[in-house]
């Protein structure tokens, strides 16, 4: 289970159950420079980070709080206001928080309800696609983080 916390519209906290994309990626700069015996070479460092969007499913819901976030980002007087830092929870079976990653400044890039097949007995799903501009990871101190060596 994963609960999503944030958003501008109210304190939302929403239940998904699939996420996908949580990532970050850096550049790659080379820097010619000469080592002290006079040999040159190629240092690599890391460049600016680029943040994978993030995309979230759940079964359709009757709160409209992400939809109405997400209408926040086109209108001109709330666009800034639609950034804002959000909290993605895993739990465990048991419902045990296990990790938890924060988002700086998220916002919703894509919002798209489901699909209709009149013959189809899956549950109706909406998707989320969240870009932000940085993540951090907390391990939430729990036995499951430190068993996985992510303490």
């Amino acid at each position: 289970s994963l609960q999503f916390t944030g958003g501008p519209t109210l304190p939302t906290t929403a239940f998904f159950r699939e996420i996908s994309g949580i990532g970050v990626e850096y550049g790659v700069a080379e820097h010619k420079t000469v080592s002290e015996s006079g040999i040159p070479f190629i240092q690599k460092i890391p460049a600016r980070p680029t943040y994978s969007p993030i995309t979230l499913k759940r079964g359709i819901a009757s709160d409209l709080s992400l939809w109405l976030w997400h209408k926040m980002v086109v209108d001109e007087i709330t666009a800034e206001l639609a950034r804002t830092n959000v909290q993605i929870v895993m739990y465990s079976r048991m419902y045990l928080p296990v990790l938890q990653w924060s988002l700086k400044r998220a916002w919703p890039s894509k919002i798209s309800g489901p699909q209709f097949q009149t013959d189809s007995t899956d549950v109706a799903m909406e998707e989320l696609t969240l870009v932000h501009e940085g993540i951090e990871i907390d391990t939430m101190g729990s036995m499951i983080g430190r068993a996985a060596g992510l303490l």
